[in-house]
């Protein structure tokens, strides 16, 4: 399992958006990618938990079940509502991984930029 340092560096070279909490769910590091994706810099959202990103139409479920995981240190698979700094909505596939001492959140924007790359692929593929 990875610590928060050395995730930090294979973050900062990814393309994918990454954010990365301590144990305590608290932002300490975010990629430049994610910040692309967010509109929140890493001085806009340091110490602060990955809530900021939830929208009013966020299912409580979800989070629910999402926490119970991250508690138990297990990797979690999610689809949620989340909101840009601007006010954006947008679908998120969230993978969140634990590390030795925090969590590695990855994220995806499910939107039509999104599915259209992935059509795109299919595409190609059957070619």
């Amino acid at each position: 399992m990875l610590n928060c340092d050395l995730a930090i560096k294979l973050a900062k070279k990814s393309k994918k958006s990454i954010v990365i909490t301590s144990e305590y769910g608290r932002i300490i590091f975010c990629n430049e990618a994610w910040t692309d994706l967010c509109g929140y810099t890493l001085s806009d959202v340091y110490g602060k938990t990955c809530g900021i990103l939830q929208s009013i139409t966020c299912d409580k479920e979800t989070i629910k079940n999402m926490n119970m995981k991250i508690r138990s240190k297990k990797t979690c698979f999610v689809m949620i509502d989340n909101i840009k700094k601007d006010g954006t909505s947008f679908k998120n596939l969230l993978t969140i991984y634990p590390l030795k001492d925090g969590f590695c959140a990855e994220l995806i924007d499910m939107g039509p930029t999104y599915f259209m790359k992935k059509y795109k692929e299919a595409i190609e593929k059957r070619r």
